[in-house]
């Protein structure tokens, strides 16, 4: 069964981004730091992200060597 648009578009936690892509909340508290990462959104004092904006920093990592990554490579 295919994902519906709205299941897509769910904004989830950095605590639940953490647990779903097993990295720390530390790590993605970094990279919103430092930049590099994911889009994310920021009402009041809480931080959400769209699972596709996740799934496509994601694949913009994808290589098939590490001469390939270290090209790629961005702080994170």
């Amino acid at each position: 069964m295919a994902p519906t648009e709205s299941q897509n578009n769910q904004l989830l936690t950095t605590h639940e981004v953490a647990a779903r892509y097993r990295l720390s909340k530390s790590f993605w508290n970094s990279l919103r730091v430092r930049g590099g990462g994911p889009r994310f959104f920021r009402i009041g004092s809480k931080v959400f992200y769209r699972k596709e904006d996740i799934e496509r920093w994601l694949e913009g990592r994808c290589a098939t060597s590490t001469a390939e990554y270290a090209g790629k490579r961005t702080t994170g």
